[in-house]
């Protein structure tokens, strides 16, 4: 056997050592990345009406990974006198704790104002890609 031959069987029974023992782990076995914390973000069912309109606080949960980086944006879009529409936005860069953060976010109305009532609320958390989108209730 030549030498060339001879180091390409030798690589080929490594991988295959390789993949064996991968398979023989235990089942209890944990990857690198089952430590890391779970991703989520969970809008409240009920914001505060401020300012005569112009703003609405929104309680905002958020759990990511310790050290890393998200981007959060909240919006809100409620019906208002007859047809039209309230919405605002906020959003903002926020670093990771690897517990569960809660913030009271301040969304203001960019065309109407908002009043007591029914409203419909997201929160958008860019790493991980989740989201929270449901009815919120408004009030004073």
């Amino acid at each position: 056997m030549n030498k060339n031959r001879l180091a390409m069987v030798g690589a080929a029974t490594a991988a295959a050592l390789g993949v064996g023992f991968a398979l023989m782990s235990p089942a209890g076995a944990v990857s690198l990345s089952s430590y890391s914390t779970p991703t989520t973000v969970q809008l409240g069912s009920t914001a505060v009406l401020d300012a005569r309109g112009a703003v609405v606080t929104v309680p905002v949960s958020v759990t990511c990974g310790a050290g890393e980086y998200a981007y959060l944006n909240v919006s809100l879009s409620q019906r208002v006198n007859g047809g039209d529409a309230a919405t605002g936005n906020w959003s903002e860069n926020l670093t990771c704790t690897g517990e569960t953060q809660h913030f009271d976010v301040a969304v203001m109305a960019s065309s109407n104002a908002f009043k007591n009532g029914e409203a419909y609320g997201r929160a958008n958390l860019y790493w991980g890609g989740v989201v929270d989108e449901h009815t919120i209730n408004i009030v004073k």
